[in-house]
């Protein structure tokens, strides 16, 4: 065989075991993992948790002071029926004048 060949057969075959032993040593190695971006988003996710706790807080404190507004007004409501009623009472008894009863304006009225 001419020195040719023997030079081309000799030059696949360390190159074929050169990059097997390439393989082998990459796939060994792990990189190293950057750790920045995780750190930074870990950082991201705690903020977010943060916010996220501070508007439940606030949700929760506007929703208590809706239920307090709301018992108010309806107190507030039932008040004024009763004092309607007691002037309807009062007004209509026998032996007192009869007036018109008060007229009560406001936002709570229903007029």
């Amino acid at each position: 065989m001419p020195a040719a060949i023997y030079l081309l057969v000799g030059l696949l075959i360390g190159a074929a075991f050169g990059f097997l032993w390439g393989l082998v040593q990459g796939r060994s190695r792990a990189p190293v993992p950057d750790e920045r971006l995780a750190n930074e988003l870990r950082q991201q996710l705690a903020q977010r948790e943060g916010d996220l706790s501070k508007l439940r807080e606030q949700m929760t404190s506007a929703l208590r002071a809706q239920a307090e507004a709301q018992a108010r007004s309806q107190a507030a409501e039932e008040l004024l029926a009763d004092l309607k009623r007691l002037t309807r009472t009062r007004c209509a008894r026998p032996g007192r004048p009869t007036t018109k009863p008060w007229r009560i304006s406001g936002p709570l009225s229903g007029a």
